[in-house]
């Protein structure tokens, strides 16, 4: 199967806005597609950090996320902050407003036109045991799920390396699903659950080696009954890496890692129906697109082709 994604451009030209007594310069995106991550620049005289969020044109607030110091600021005598949004793939094609706070106070603001992304429709046909793994009203994978939500919405505020770039965690494998694929499970008994796909899946055989894809702190590893053998790895604040279906784990929760770092073997543990690895990353909650982010500093990510 090919596919070929568009390439967009997030556009990412200096937007530069000058608050009251030059104490405030924005470079933000004017244009975006849905799954893809947005980034700002804010260069500020202010030491608290700030709070960027996205409504629609109804006045409702869509994401939010707060900013991080970077490393090094481009200009003299002043602070740089960045925030990474990013965007859901369900966002329509329309206009939003990208917003910025301290507190409660607005400092600025500006229209970003989202395009909505391409995403393929898959049926995924599963027998008895798959079935019941899925639909059972099970407790703990509530738990579970709560959990590890709790940790994709956990931010550490720290300075942040803005140039750190992604790597696909496995070599050798093919793609068997793509990020943001509309997902129809076809249970055993006839009946069907739809989904949306918050990654890609790479098949490779069991016994594959999983690499750690980007520099990080790993902040969770263990079995959950859905994504069976899980890693998680902090890439930045508020960017993780997921890792689904490991055969076995071979890294421990606290561990630093960098791009090449050893974490695991592919296998089909948990709900799989054959040998492969999940890798999606979420950046302040959301799923994005991962292949947008290979070998590309963060704070300007674009799309790029997959054949």
């Amino acid at each position: 199967m090919k596919r070929y994604m568009m390439i967009f451009n997030l556009f990412l030209l200096p937007i530069t806005m000058v608050a009251a007594e030059q104490t405030l310069w924005v470079e933000a995106p004017k244009k975006a597609v849905a799954g893809t991550l947005v980034s700002l620049s804010i260069h500020t005289q202010s030491e608290n950090g700030l709070t960027v969020a996205l409504r629609d044109m109804a006045g409702k607030d869509i994401i939010s996320s707060n900013t991080f110091p970077a490393k090094n600021s481009r200009k003299e005598g002043m602070r740089e902050e960045i925030a990474l949004l990013g965007l859901p793939s369900t966002l329509q094609s329309g206009s939003f407003l990208l917003m910025l706070y301290s507190g409660k106070t607005l400092l600025w603001q500006q229209e970003l036109s989202v395009e909505m992304g391409s995403f393929l429709k898959e049926d995924i046909p599963l027998n008895q045991k798959m079935s019941d793994l899925r639909s059972d009203d099970d407790p703990q994978k509530v738990e579970e799920a709560i959990a590890i939500h709790a940790i994709y919405n956990t931010f550490h505020r720290r300075p942040f390396d803005e140039k750190l770039s992604l790597h696909l965690p496995v070599t050798g494998g093919r793609f068997s699903a793509w990020y943001g694929d509309r997902r129809r499970y076809c249970y055993s008994d006839g009946t069907s659950a739809l989904s949306i796909h918050s990654g890609v899946d790479i098949a490779a055989p069991v016994g594959t080696p999983i690499s750690a894809g980007g520099e990080g702190t790993v902040v969770f590893t263990g079995p959950r009954i859905v994504t069976g053998n899980t890693v998680v790895i902090e890439y930045g604040p508020g960017v993780y890496g997921v890792f689904f279906h490991l055969d076995r784990i071979d890294i421990e929760e606290g561990s630093t890692v960098d791009a090449d770092t050893h974490i695991g073997v592919v296998g089909m543990t948990g709900l799989a129906t054959g040998p492969h690895l999940h890798w999606e990353i979420r950046v302040a909650g959301i799923p994005i697109d991962p292949l947008s982010l290979l070998a590309t500093p963060l704070d300007m990510a674009s799309s790029s082709p997959i054949q």
